[in-house]
């Protein structure tokens, strides 16, 4: 997992499955301050590649709700804040493979539906 963590090192926003970064991103809307504890949130993630193929599955499929966890991460690494997302599924993926054997597999654009947020200072 190493090269995962080195590749996604690279993106300002992480999404973490448990214990595992699972994909990166450079962009992120929906997560500021006034959504705090509110239900039925869009979230939408730009510019960025998902490096697990069992993320790359669970988005794909549009698989059942789980919880996430969206980690900003500051220009040096340093974890910023993060944002706990939970039920959450996959609403529309945008996405191109620019690899051979498919991974990283680079996204345009993930919309995410999450029933609930809490934000974390790091």
């Amino acid at each position: 997992m190493a090269a995962v963590d080195e590749f996604l090192s690279n993106y300002a926003y992480q999404v973490w499955v448990g214990e595992t970064a699972q994909a990166g991103f450079a962009d992120c809307h929906g997560l500021d301050g006034s959504v705090q504890g509110k239900k039925g949130l869009l979230v939408t993630l730009n510019m960025g590649a998902i490096a697990t193929s069992a993320f790359y599955d669970w988005v794909m499929q549009h698989a059942t709700a789980q919880n996430l966890r969206v980690v900003q991460r500051a220009e040096d690494g340093t974890a910023l804040r993060a944002w706990d997302l939970s039920a959450t599924r996959v609403a529309k993926v945008t996405a191109t493979t620019f690899t051979k054997i498919g991974f990283p597999f680079r996204v345009e654009a993930l919309e995410l539906t999450a029933e609930s947020l809490r934000e974390t200072i790091l």
